[in-house]
């Protein structure tokens, strides 16, 4: 009996992964039975990950008010979409990722960009929007404006306090924007530290190393980082932190953390 617990957990997983499977199919299926209105409203909705309102689909979709009418009507009586007061969202979640990965590469890519418009003009308003038109422009391939409005995101974070948030921006510049990345990695590595993310910091310590070489602020912040990590997770014993931390303070180089140095000193 013992033996055929993981046999009927094993069909269990089976069954489940069929279902699924054969969910995705279903609605694919039906999706590409759809009038090509409908689909592009589908698609917009799938890419952008959340609900939109009427206005934002025509945005998008460049659909005539006729159009968008009859498209959302539509998937609304094929139960696609349902509407969540103003705004219109699919009806289930796996309805995204089926629909998003029928699209061409080009579709993608034009809806990316369009929803990075929206989002960028809305962030005028809405700071915290950056982020996320970061992301669309990135995935249409866009890294400059993915780069520009990562870092108003980061800016914006860190104005607010959010550390999570400031790191995600952090990271997005850091791949759209290589060279850059000696300013924006230190930034990233003191809110790994906040974060406790120690496995994230170590990483980028290691790759950063030979970047800051030639920098003595940047050394000294990148070895400061490491020791602070050590001190938080309780790495190494502090007396021996604690004389690393003199070392390099002794080095007389001003670095974004030095006052910090000193006080874990």
């Amino acid at each position: 009996q013992q033996q055929q617990q993981p046999n009927r957990g094993a069909q269990n997983i089976a069954t489940g992964t069929a279902t699924v499977a054969t969910f995705d199919a279903t609605a694919l299926e039906r999706f590409g039975g759809l009038p090509a209105g409908a689909r592009l409203v589908a698609g917009s909705l799938a890419v952008a990950g959340h609900p939109l309102n009427e206005f934002e689909l025509a945005d998008v979709t460049r659909l005539k008010p006729a159009d968008l009418a009859m498209a959302l009507t539509l998937l609304g009586s094929s139960q696609f979409v349902s509407r969540l007061g103003a705004r219109v969202g699919l009806a289930h979640e796996r309805y995204a990722a089926a629909i998003e990965s029928s699209l061409a590469s080009d579709e993608l890519t034009t809806l990316h960009l369009r929803l990075a418009h929206l989002l960028a003009r809305v962030a005028a308003n809405n700071p915290a929007m950056r982020i996320e038109a970061a992301r669309h422009y990135e995935a249409a391939g866009n890294t400059l404006d993915a780069c520009v409005q990562a870092t108003d995101a980061a800016r914006f974070a860190a104005l607010v306090g959010t550390v999570r948030s400031e790191a995600e921006a952090l990271e997005l510049v850091s791949r759209s924007s290589p060279a850059g990345r000696q300013v924006t990695g230190l930034s990233l590595g003191q809110c790994y530290l906040e974060l406790n993310d120690f496995e994230k910091l170590d990483r980028l310590c290691t790759s950063m190393a030979a970047e800051v070489a030639q920098s003595p602020s940047g050394t000294c912040e990148l070895d400061y980082l490491r020791i602070a990590a050590a001190a938080e997770s309780g790495a190494a014993p502090m007396t021996e932190l604690q004389e690393r931390l003199g070392e390099i303070l002794a080095r007389g180089v001003e670095f974004p953390h030095e006052r910090a140095a000193q006080v874990l000193l």
